[in-house]
């Protein structure tokens, strides 16, 4: 019954492990991985968007917005992975690359049901 609802396709990204002269990621913003072959695919659920429009200290025009993504148990997700989610009966793009904010493993009464992913995507103001 959870594969019937898991509708869409999230596409994962995750870094490429090389680090810079300092020791540090070189690929830790979601702008800055390497899109042009995911990690692994899975199916999911993407909930609708929550958020809007940011106006704090530099985050100015800054649009936030969270989104949720169901998956089943046992895909290979890491809170540090980017991901994308898109339709795959159409290829449109439901969620631009984005990072994790917080995995959630949800539990019945039997045990896990499912994963629960919330994600963060942030735009800013079009030239």
């Amino acid at each position: 019954m959870l594969a019937d609802l898991l509708i869409h396709e999230v596409q994962v990204f995750r870094r490429s492990g090389k680090r810079d002269r300092f020791g540090q990621q070189v690929d830790v913003n979601p702008s800055q991985i390497d899109t042009s072959t995911p990690t692994a695919t899975y199916p999911c659920r993407l909930s609708n968007p929550r958020g809007g429009l940011v106006m704090q200290e530099r985050a100015v025009d800054v649009f936030e917005v969270r989104y949720v993504i169901f998956t089943a148990t046992g895909v290979d997700l890491n809170e540090d992975d980017s991901v994308r989610v898109i339709d795959p009966r159409t290829d449109y793009e439901l969620l631009p690359i984005s990072k994790i904010a917080l995995k959630k493993v949800v539990s019945d009464g039997t045990g896990v049901h499912h994963l629960e992913y919330e994600v963060w995507s942030q735009a800013g103001p079009r030239q």
